[in-house]
């Protein structure tokens, strides 16, 4: 049997040195107060992780837009979500381990929340005939796409500023910078669509942009 004890070396993500290389990934944790905003209950349940022995925690995703949120799920689209993911951080902090929020525009996982908010669309990449009828849906124009590049980079800013370690983003299984990537959903003619680097431009502009913001240095 192969021995475990790699896992409980020290490691490193960039500049940020772990204690083990236990992480808790992130999943959804629906503790988020009716607006979006950290918990006690949220603190709670990261924080006996942390106190578990993991070297990093990784949160359940943030909405960096107002447009796309699920029912108790965090919020990072404003500056007054910061006070609670600075609480977060002090708790994980206290229980020796690291704190990392991902972000994530849900895109096509709206269609997946059981609720969506009156008024609002789901986000694609482009209008496909499979879509359901009785859903409103919205294909993104490059304005629109400059905007998310924005609100990304904008809550990155929020992650650092709050005195989280890191930062990851969502881009699997129908969020909408997933969609991008896969011709089946993706399938526009510009500069979003067709090639392999056309489909992965918006998530390319969206880490140079958080780059731009919060620095090369913040994992």
């Amino acid at each position: 049997m192969t021995s475990a004890s790699s896992l409980y070396k020290a490691g490193t993500i960039g500049t940020l040195r772990l204690k083990n290389r236990l992480i808790m990934s992130a999943m959804g944790v629906p503790l988020a107060d009716a607006e979006g905003l950290m918990s006690d209950k949220m603190i709670a349940f990261y924080r006996a992780r942390a106190e578990g022995g993991v070297s990093l925690v990784v949160t359940s995703f943030a909405a960096v837009s107002p447009d796309a949120t699920f029912p108790l799920m965090l919020g990072i689209y404003d500056d007054r979500f910061i006070p609670g993911f600075s609480k977060l951080a002090d708790a994980i902090h206290d229980a020796g381990a690291k704190l990392c929020v991902q972000l994530m525009h849900p895109g096509m996982l709206l269609l997946y929340a059981g609720w969506i908010p009156e008024g609002v669309s789901v986000k694609v990449p482009s209008m496909t005939p499979w879509l359901q009828e009785n859903i409103a849906h919205q294909e993104l124009g490059r304005d629109d796409i400059d905007r998310y590049v924005e609100l990304f980079a904008d809550a990155a800013r929020r992650v650092k500023e709050s005195g989280a370690d890191a930062v990851e983003l969502n881009a699997s299984n129908g969020s909408l910078l997933s969609t991008f990537f896969s011709p089946v959903t993706n399938r526009r003619t510009d500069e979003y669509g067709g090639s392999v680097e056309n489909r992965g431009r918006f998530a390319r502009r969206v880490v140079e942009r958080i780059r731009e913001t919060i620095g090369s240095q913040f994992p």
